[in-house]
């Protein structure tokens, strides 16, 4: 919003985290990664990919299970 209303600070390069425990707020700044397979220069990932076949680790949530297969 803040971009299109051209108000504030924008967030670009920054990563804001929340602590719901502690109340408490960090802001990190990240570097743009020119190798990045997603959002890099040349992007090998363009379409979302399937978690399960990407890292290898099966869904362990029974809910989740459940709602993925059916």
């Amino acid at each position: 919003m803040k971009l299109i209303l051209g108000i504030g600070r924008p967030a670009i390069g920054r990563l804001l985290t929340w602590t719901s425990l502690d109340m408490e707020f960090r802001t990190f700044k990240i570097r743009h990664d020119r190798k990045c397979p997603v959002c890099g220069d040349n992007p090998t990932i363009k379409a979302p990919i399937d978690y399960e076949q990407f890292c290898g680790v099966p869904i362990l949530d029974p809910k989740s299970l459940a709602e993925n297969r059916g």
